[in-house]
């Protein structure tokens, strides 16, 4: 077991995630590399459907955004209900929903702790191919060659004063003591700082779906399939980098 160094969680909120990965790696001198990859935003499930769907079919899908807006829930909850109940566009759906794609051209990009420590995300950010953005992926690989996961989760809740709290209180129940929430633009992203071997990182995963939908469900079906998770940290055509919200910790340490 690789134990935590010193790590102040509240000097970074209201600084890029990335300030959270030059910690950890600073509070796990253990850290060998850390991985990136590239990718290229793709069609969401509205655009994906409306382009086989006919003219009075397009009808029913206006009818599925009007529920998602309404109930505020996801096309993807809502949609194979509607479905459902009208009996039809259930394969389309399936066809659609099973799609695990990560685009063209993505990339995979190794740092070390030494390289993440000065400019290295800088230097990835300049190396992104065309309209492509950044994510980091959970798997960390350490010197003596032996591989754990940053815990990381995507949330669906928009944010919001009680939905941070909300969302705390899930990642406390999923045992995790220690981490950060960063807000991603429409929801909330979390990073834990205890480090998790296989077995745990699948099974936080499994816990996790428990709680969907204010956990993403796909989001963790396609993270098993893939065997690490990634979240977005520099969105390439706005070059957004997520703040962190909110940092939080049960140790009686900082």
């Amino acid at each position: 077991m690789i134990v935590l160094h010193s790590l102040d969680l509240k000097s970074l909120e209201r600084q890029p995630v990335t300030s959270f990965l030059r910690a950890i790696s600073s509070a796990y001198p253990q850290i060998a590399r850390f991985r990136f990859s590239s990718y290229l935003k793709q069609n969401g499930l509205s655009l994906r459907l409306a382009a086989d769907l006919d003219e009075r079919d397009r009808q029913f899908l206006a009818k599925c955004e009007e529920a998602s807006r309404n109930i505020h829930a996801s096309l993807w909850n809502v949609f194979p209900h509607l479905a459902l109940a009208e009996g039809k566009h259930l394969e389309l759906f399936a066809d659609s929903a099973l799609i695990h794609f990560h685009g063209p051209r993505a990339e995979e990009y190794l740092l070390s702790s030494e390289d993440l420590a000065g400019d290295g995300i800088g230097n990835l950010i300049e190396r992104l191919p065309p309209e492509h953005g950044l994510t980091v992926c959970s798997d960390v690989r350490l010197a003596s060659g032996m591989t754990l996961h940053i815990p990381m989760m995507d949330f669906l809740c928009s944010p919001s004063d009680a939905n941070e709290n909300l969302v705390i209180s899930i990642v406390r129940r999923l045992e995790q003591p220690r981490g950060l929430l960063a807000n991603s633009g429409n929801s909330y992203h979390f990073y834990g700082c205890n480090l998790l071997e296989n077995d745990e990182w699948r099974r936080f995963l499994a816990r996790a779906l428990l709680l969907s939908p204010i956990t993403d469900p796909r989001y963790i079906a396609h993270r098993l399939m893939d065997g690490f998770c990634n979240l977005r940290i520099v969105d390439r055509k706005t070059s957004r980098i997520p703040n962190i919200e909110k940092t939080f910790s049960s140790d009686p340490t900082p």
